[in-house]
């Protein structure tokens, strides 16, 4: 919808400052959580390689056997190393609170949020687009149906349809002409829905003619 309607131009980028005494989760924390989870995953690939060539050795004869003790000793040393850093990174995090005010964090750290009124005035914005596009989508519906999906389509071209805009202050009217679309189909699709409007005797927004 961001994109149908260009509503991303009237987003305001802006950031605000969450209260310095409300605690999150100490990103220090969760970095070292991770990097455990990728030692013990390269460490268990090891395990797992170990194991196939301890099974192979079942088998083996001698002379295989005496070839495959050198990569046995080497992958026990891999997964001691392994095993030497989580502990490392096991106590580093013992260490460290879960936990973090943000008044407690670096600036750079410090955790912020996108502006409040910034998304709620989007959400407002798009809830009404929405709500006028399942409109004109409900009133083409009965003479142009091919799926939901396509209507809605055909709703998004005329809305933005190029149209010249004819003011006649002699009758007082403000006429709407719309360029034409891709599809006969939808052409005649435009003219029932202008039958619609017309009948309702809309007025300009701001001004005195009714559109027609």
């Amino acid at each position: 919808m961001l994109q149908d309607y260009e509503i991303d131009k009237a987003i305001e980028y802006g950031i605000e400052a969450i209260e310095f005494n409300k605690k999150v989760v100490n990103p220090s924390y969760k970095d070292i959580t991770y990097k455990l989870k990728k030692l013990r995953e390269k460490q268990n690939r090891v395990k797992a390689r170990l194991m196939q060539v301890l099974e192979k050795n079942l088998d083996a004869s001698l002379e295989e056997f005496k070839q495959s003790v050198q990569k046995q000793a080497q992958a026990r040393e891999t997964i001691k190393a392994y095993q030497d850093e989580i502990d490392e990174k096991l106590m580093e995090r013992k260490q460290m609170p879960y936990y973090l005010a943000l008044k407690d964090m670096t600036q750079e750290n410090r955790y912020n949020k996108l502006k409040t009124e910034s998304k709620l005035f989007i959400n407002t914005i798009k809830m009404i687009a929405y709500r006028a596009e399942t409109a004109v989508a409900n009133m083409i519906a009965t003479f142009y149906y091919r799926g939901e999906d396509d209507v809605r389509m055909l709703v998004k071209d005329i809305i933005k349809c190029d149209a010249d805009l004819i003011p006649d202050y002699t009758n007082n009217t403000l006429t709407v002409v719309l360029h034409s679309l891709s599809t006969p189909r939808a052409n005649r699709a435009i003219e029932e829905l202008c039958v619609i409007l017309n009948a309702t005797e809309t007025i300009y927004p701001a001004t005195e003619p009714p559109l027609n």
